[in-house]
């Protein structure tokens, strides 16, 4: 994964020959052109569409990182397959649809752009950690009016930290979203607090 400049920069070429090299071997299928600048080699071994969101962090240098529903897959919370990689990040931006897949982009307000951790070994990328993953997933749920409707079975692990979402809850500034995360949290928490085990769960807030 590379972009325009950093090729410029390391061959001291033209944008102009950069540009060239870079459609020719577009148009030959050595590589293929993510997004605007971005260039990335996908029958490489280590590729993966997820790292890419780690260069749209370094390019937009506001916090982005994997969430929602993919970050629930990658934690194997949950066994559904994302059709889309869905990122949260701290401006509002369109989806993306791209030759490695489509990127859905959400919104979330900037006190509740934490609770992530490297996605991979080489830290490529940034995932929200499980709990993260679960909160900004019922939250953006919330705020995009789709409440949880058709939110499929999670399998929450035996060690998933359900303290850490008060301090996000406390966070939020609309009193009727912060009570319906408190009956959430309660909800999918109360029977691994008392148990002390691994736990599945649905929300069941109307």
């Amino acid at each position: 994964m590379f972009s325009s400049v950093q090729l410029a920069r390391r061959t001291q070429a033209s944008g102009v020959a950069v540009s060239k090299l870079l459609k020719r071997m577009d148009d030959e299928g050595t590589i293929a052109r993510v997004m605007r600048g971005l260039w990335a080699n996908p029958r490489h071994t280590l590729f993966s569409p997820y790292i890419i969101v780690g260069h749209l962090a370094a390019i937009w240098r506001v916090p982005t990182y994997v969430s929602s529903i993919s970050a629930l897959h990658l934690h194997d919370m949950l066994s559904q397959i994302p059709q889309e990689i869905h990122v949260v990040t701290a401006d509002a931006r369109p989806a993306r649809d791209t030759p490695v897949g489509r990127f859905v982009f959400h919104r979330l307000e900037s006190d509740l752009l934490e609770g992530t951790q490297p996605g991979d070994k080489w830290g490529r990328f940034e995932i929200a950690t499980p709990e993260k993953a679960l909160f900004d997933t019922l939250y953006l749920g919330l705020a995009q009016g789709t409440r949880w409707q058709s939110f499929p079975e999670i399998e929450i692990p035996a060690k998933f930290k359900w303290a850490q979402w008060d301090q996000w809850i406390e966070r939020i500034a609309f009193v009727p979203f912060r009570v319906m995360m408190e009956r959430a949290r309660d909800e999918m928490g109360g029977t691994r607090r008392r148990r002390g085990a691994a736990s599945r769960g649905t929300p069941s807030i109307p």
